[in-house]
């Protein structure tokens, strides 16, 4: 309907059109500082008015009309009111001209190549039953792309098939394992950290706790979502820890904790090289140190059994961060001494390192090995870094 609204402003009132094209900031509401004071409503209004008079004066009336329908985002100005975030994800789903997101589309000739075009999300919603067709699609796109893909499946969550739940958990378990890993950072997200959301979001729509339980279990008996069944048990044990309202019931957890922890072992038994080298190893380690009994240590100590596999380990423990100077980003590394602790220990350790050969390693393993060095260095002589 906003298309065909403004489809009329371009026939009947082609400046006004052309004035809204350029009014972005103004009409969506993400003008930079903006305040809801009566100076700011006087300024707007005089805005407004100024664009509704560039229409032939027969069209004026219609004109005014039709851009405080189009712009609800106005509404604090003309109505002194103004919408909560359900609304916002109701006017996204939708594809509304007053979304920023949406705003330059409604004036291009055709859709950019990097943007997601609305008949996607919908064929990725009616696909969201099909595990395999569903990942098919996310497995096509790029991690940014992924991304992009999941941040707007989120507004559509009210979207997915409630009577095929099994299924759709089922789907998201097996598309956290499917998506690029990357990594969160204060700004973005990792892909399978947002799967997780929409999986807990989805979840949330059943009221029982019990149920959300039992769908997590019996999907989890279908399809071993590692990476998203991971996280979500996180979140769960930091919620109860801060006395929260838990998303599972307390059998189900228990129940959940432990096949994760089981099934993990045995998929890490099955090659315990690609366990550790797994982009999620250190965090399947500490889970499993705190469902099993210090199970994730235990692993450790009893696998890595070669250089090789030393090696692995070394990389799978730093970690990497950004500083910034100025706008000028740049990326550092390094390890914590407590991950070492936790996972392998501190002797076993220094044993492994007293065997390295550095003249064989490569690039990647020199500085693992040296980062690795500094944090037991620093824990030697009772020093304390940032990282530790």
């Amino acid at each position: 309907m906003d298309l065909f609204a403004l489809e009329c402003l371009r026939v009947f009132a082609l400046s006004t059109y052309e004035a809204i094209s350029q009014s972005k900031e103004l009409l969506t509401g993400s003008q930079s500082g903006l305040s809801q004071t009566q100076g700011e409503k006087e300024r707007i209004t005089g805005l407004i008015q100024r664009m509704v008079e560039r229409a032939p004066e027969e069209c004026r009336a219609g004109t005014e009309q039709t851009l405080k329908l189009l712009f609800p985002t106005l509404d604090w100005v003309f109505k002194n009111t103004t919408y909560g975030g359900s609304t916002w994800i109701r006017w996204m789903r939708e594809s509304r001209v007053c979304c920023g997101d949406f705003f330059d589309r409604y004036f291009e000739l055709e859709l950019p190549a990097e943007e997601l075009s609305n008949s996607l999300l919908h064929s990725l919603v009616q696909q969201l039953p099909d595990a395999q067709q569903f990942c098919d699609t996310l497995r096509d796109c790029d991690e940014t792309r992924q991304k992009a893909i999941l941040d707007r499946l989120e507004s559509r969550i009210n979207e997915f098939p409630l009577e095929q739940s099994e299924a759709v958990v089922m789907t998201l378990l097996k598309a956290g394992e499917t998506v690029s890993g990357g990594e969160s950072s204060m700004t973005s997200l990792s892909a399978p950290t947002k799967i997780c959301h929409l999986l807990l979001f989805f979840l949330r729509r059943h009221q029982e706790t019990s149920l959300r339980s039992e769908l997590l279990s019996a999907a989890f008996e279908q399809v071993k979502g590692f990476a998203v069944l991971e996280h979500l048990l996180m979140l769960e044990s930091t919620t109860r820890g801060k006395q929260g309202i838990p998303d599972l019931d307390d059998v189900g957890f228990e129940v959940l904790k432990q096949a994760f922890s089981e099934a993990l072992l045995v998929h890490a038994n099955q090659d315990p090289e690609a366990f550790i080298a797994h982009r999620n190893f250190v965090a399947y380690a500490y889970r499993l140190n705190r469902f099993a009994d210090g199970a994730g240590k235990k692993w450790t100590n009893q696998h890595v059994t070669s250089m090789k596999r030393f090696l692995l380990l070394a990389r799978s423990v730093v970690n990497k961060g950004t500083a910034y100077d100025g706008e000028v980003a740049s990326n550092f590394y390094f390890v914590q001494i407590a991950t070492i602790k936790d996972l392998f220990g501190i002797e076993a350790c220094k044993g492994w390192l007293a065997q390295v050969d550095r003249a064989a390693l490569t690039e990647p393993e020199k500085q693992a090995i040296q980062l690795v060095e500094d944090a037991v260095g620093r824990h030697e002589r009772g020093e304390k870094s940032d990282y530790d």
